[in-house]
């Protein structure tokens, strides 16, 4: 996977994580480039399941068709914050995004904190070691433009805007309408 054309690591300062451009790529790839791979194109889901997680208990009903009867696009198991150091300029943007693409915001739900609400701690974000994800929720020609938009940032590789929080805003988990949701169904830990 190589970086994307318009990084340029001798011009773009690197501000967090300095050279861990492999986490970057990973950050952009569950972002975006995933809902664009072959072997997910024949999928209306996918669930993730990270390298260091383990299944611990039965499943005992079908997480899609879980997904696809309450009409749910995102399914998640915890919300954390993001460091604030990590997501520096992550909000504004995302409040300029949503003031020049006002229909955009409304019909996907994007949402981030309030400036009043920011001082004390970053961004919320889903915990993603698990997610399932509606891959035509995502792959919205608005979507593909709120994500031109964050990569023309480059602030995925020189700020280390994650995946995490950047879906987070994508699903509007705050607002009412939201199709994100808690899904507890299957017992989930992550290697010590």
């Amino acid at each position: 996977m190589k970086l994307p054309e318009n990084i340029d690591l001798t011009k773009d300062k690197e501000v967090a994580w300095v050279g861990a451009h492999g986490y970057k790529k990973m950050i952009r790839f569950w972002f975006y480039e995933i809902l664009y791979e072959d072997i997910v194109k024949q999928f209306d889901y996918y669930l993730r399941l990270d390298t260091d997680s383990f299944i611990h208990s039965p499943i005992l009903e079908d997480p899609f068709e879980f997904m696809n009867f309450n009409n749910k696009s995102y399914a998640y198991r915890l919300i954390t914050d993001e460091m604030p150091f990590v997501i520096e300029g992550l909000m504004d943007f995302v409040d300029n995004y949503i003031k020049s693409h006002e229909t955009l915001a409304k019909t996907n739900n994007l949402y981030i904190p309030g400036p009043d609400k920011r001082k004390d701690y970053g961004c919320p974000q889903f915990y993603n070691n698990f997610e399932i994800v509606d891959i035509k929720r995502f792959k919205t020609p608005q979507m593909e433009e709120f994500f031109k938009a964050v990569d023309d940032t480059k602030r995925i590789f020189t700020h280390r805007w994650g995946d995490a929080p950047l879906r987070y805003i994508q699903t509007g988990k705050k607002k009412s309408g939201s199709s994100a949701i808690l899904y507890m169904s299957i017992e989930i830990t992550e290697k010590p």
